[in-house]
């Protein structure tokens, strides 16, 4: 990718859940903050920028929305949960104006974030981001999901290609062996220790929140020792933790100071100029293990041969464009190589594209038109002389979202993709939004890491996963008994 082809970042403020406060029957963010989050380009920056333009002329767009983190909400009180309610239905007041909950992706509600808007901008802007849809009857959760589409990092293309939606490829029945994980018997001892340590675990996070000790106090105590380390083939000094431990130092010992001492440290320790509260053996307590178990989860794993998996698709997500297509965004990445897949963004769309010579193919095989989802007949070109750039399936097309009484299935927003272009170009949709991208195979590594559920789905045993982790066990070694890892390949 060319150098002004990289995403813009942009910084904006960050509020903590306890920073807001109450005055007058209004929840208020603190006047002056310097914590701030990054963001990057989007299709709901680049519509949030040109409604900022019209609307309010901010000097700065940013000044627009901030972000509310969430993450500390004591699971234990329902005060919280109550106040955390009326931030999302009353909205904050910053510096006199009125922010009100914005739209929101998966991944900020799986990190516990919320992003406010000022009042005067929302409904212009969300009336974007919507192409001006709003169904009386919808699931919200895949609502908000098709809308959060819009808050991808995205690089824009200036193309709108013309797109045909497809049924998805389904398959009536497969049968195999599967895994199920199934409720259980419980072990209540065991339960009784679990829940006495997420007790223990919200009462401790609760402590060093209220009772840490002050800068100005820390200031009184006496220093821990310093040592020397090698850090970048130069000496630096940092804290001796080896008698006098702060918070995490004692979490890496799997112990944790005791709530009554957490107001009493006995020795600071500096790190980047920020001084922290040190405790030594006896302020702590050793955190208990819980073994895991069936029984203790209340889960099990259960094997079910011959199992009959019913309507499986196998497409999910997935499209084609065109090489023409695919042409235009390789050149406005200024790439040097073919773009063989893109992860393309659009209102309500979003999927994993792959370049294919379709009209090639529709050549050889005598295709002048395709029937679309909407049953209506497609031409290779239509009258405007545009060939069709995407061919997408409906799991692709986030847009089916108007429920009916007495229907099962929802219906979808758009009568037909004419309905949808158009409102494409009434909301000032000009753009294509490109997420990532397919790579050569010579800047593609070899390896990559997985998240958690592939331990499951690929039946993996502990023994596996001891060869999996053996070549980073390799390099812990080594470090250890100081040999130089520059040299060995893993």
């Amino acid at each position: 990718m060319s150098k002004n082809q990289k995403r813009n970042q942009h910084k904006i403020k960050l509020f903590q859940f306890h920073e807001i406060t109450e005055s007058s029957g209004q929840l208020l963010a603190p006047e002056a903050t310097q914590r701030t989050i990054t963001v990057s380009d989007s299709m709901y920056l680049h519509h949030l920028k040109q409604v900022v333009a019209e609307i309010d002329q901010i000097a700065d767009f940013t000044d627009a929305i901030f972000m509310l983190k969430a993450d500390n909400i004591a699971e234990d009180d329902p005060a919280q949960f109550n106040l955390f309610e009326r931030m999302l239905c009353e909205g904050i007041y910053y510096q006199g104006e009125r922010y009100i909950r914005s739209i929101k992706s998966p991944a900020m509600g799986r990190t516990q974030r919320t992003e406010f808007i000022r009042k005067t901008l929302y409904d212009s802007l969300y009336n974007r981001i919507t192409l001006g849809k709003y169904p009386n009857l919808t699931n919200i959760n895949k609502w908000e999901a098709a809308l959060g589409v819009s808050r991808s990092t995205a690089i824009p293309i200036p193309f709108i290609p013309r797109i045909v939606v497809i049924p998805d490829y389904k398959k009536d029945e497969i049968i195999e062996d599967v895994w199920k994980i199934e409720e259980c018997g419980l072990d209540s001892e065991a339960q009784n220790l679990v829940q006495a340590e997420k007790r223990k675990q919200s009462a401790y996070f609760k402590a060093k929140k209220e009772l840490k000790p002050s800068a100005e106090k820390l200031k009184q105590l006496k220093s821990v020792p310093v040592k020397y380390i090698e850090a970048k083939g130069e000496l630096k000094h940092v804290p001796d933790q080896s008698i006098y431990k702060t918070f995490n130092g004692w979490d890496k010992e799997g112990r944790r100071v005791e709530l009554d001492q957490i107001a009493l440290p006995v020795r600071s320790a500096e790190y980047s100029g920020k001084l922290y509260p040190c405790y030594f053996i006896e302020q702590t307590e050793e955190i208990p293990v819980i073994p895991i178990s069936q029984e203790s989860i209340g889960l099990k794993r259960v094997e079910y041969p011959k199992y009959k998996n019913k309507d499986v698709q196998f497409f999910d997500g997935q499209g084609l464009m065109s090489f023409e297509f695919a042409e235009i965004i390789q050149q406005h990445l200024e790439l040097k190589h073919p773009v063989n897949a893109v992860q393309g963004r659009l209102p309500y769309i979003k999927g994993n594209f792959i370049r294919f010579d379709i009209h090639k193919w529709f050549k050889e095989h005598h295709i002048t038109e395709m029937i679309d989802i909407f049953n209506q007949p497609k031409p290779l070109i239509d009258e405007e002389g545009r060939p069709i750039d995407l061919i997408i399936t409906k799991s692709c097309f986030k847009a089916w979202h108007r429920y009916i009484e007495g229907q099962e299935k929802p219906e979808c927003i758009f009568e037909n993709i004419a309905e949808y272009e158009k409102l494409l170009t009434h909301h000032h949709h000009t753009h294509f939004w490109i997420a990532n991208y397919a790579k050569p195979s010579y800047q593609i590594n070899p390896y990559t890491p997985l998240t958690y559920q592939y331990i499951h789905a690929l039946n993996l045993t502990l023994d596996d996963l001891y060869k999996l982790a053996s070549p980073i066990l390799d390099v812990l070694k080594r470090i250890l008994h100081g040999k130089n890892i520059m040299l060995h390949r893993i």
